[in-house]
């Protein structure tokens, strides 16, 4: 596990100078938009794993609004090789942050392949939040059970939104006795506004055996839509 602390900032795109030469003159009809103001926030990456199948950033958001960003993650191995995770640059990989929050980035990754270190690197996003009311999810793990190969965990989630939400996403992060994180997953879910929806979430891998409590954490996605 890897523990970091790095405030990321988006990589600036430069606008394209309008108009001639003559003070005064406008921007000529037809030209092409400015571009799109750069993105940027207090954002740190707090600590990084890989749990089974997947890897997560434990990610705090230190500003008092919601910040778009998406994350890549990079393996390293023991041997100096290098695997990317997931990549960065497609707009489904955007996660809506919510103001002074800290929680986990999870995703599928990696395999069978024991890393020695995960890296993730984040970028800051122009805010293009879909379109909802003021609000928030609440989320609470009311069940750990399962047999001799394998754990499940019940998430119950509340949509405090005031309108209906379609794939949202839920991710989970589960610790031993001794507080060390040892299995997570990651699924979507949908609820009417106001309502409260049980989530089933199953934890595999040797060391999911070991889950002795499980923390939710709820979050928007670029895909997430609000409404009828």
């Amino acid at each position: 596990m890897k523990r970091t602390g790095l405030a990321f900032l988006a990589l600036l795109c430069t606008a394209a100078c309008a108009g001639g030469g003559d003070p005064g003159a406008g921007t000529p009809t037809g030209a092409e938009p400015a571009a799109e103001r750069p993105a940027t926030a207090d954002v740190v990456v707090k600590e990084t794993g890989q749990l089974g199948g997947y890897v997560y950033a434990l990610v705090e958001n230190r500003e008092d609004r919601e910040v778009r960003a998406r994350v890549k993650f990079t393996g390293h191995t023991a041997s100096g090789s290098t695997e990317e995770l997931a990549k960065a640059d497609h707009e489904n990989n955007a996660d809506y942050l919510a103001p002074g929050s800290t929680g986990p980035i999870i995703t599928m990754g990696g395999g069978s392949t024991t890393f020695t270190r995960i890296e993730a690197v984040i970028e800051v996003l122009p805010d293009r939040s879909p379109k909802h009311g003021p609000g928030s999810f609440e989320a609470r793990v009311t069940k750990i059970g399962g047999g001799s190969f394998s754990k499940e965990a019940t998430v119950s989630i509340k949509n405090l939104y005031p309108e209906p939400v379609r794939s949202a996403v839920v991710g989970l992060l589960c610790k031993n006795s001794a507080g060390k994180p040892v299995a997570a997953s990651s699924t979507q879910f949908s609820a009417a506004a106001g309502a409260v929806k049980d989530v089933r979430m199953s934890l595999s891998g040797q060391s999911a055996l070991d889950v002795a409590s499980c923390e939710a954490f709820p979050r928007i996605k670029s895909y997430t839509e609000f409404g009828n």
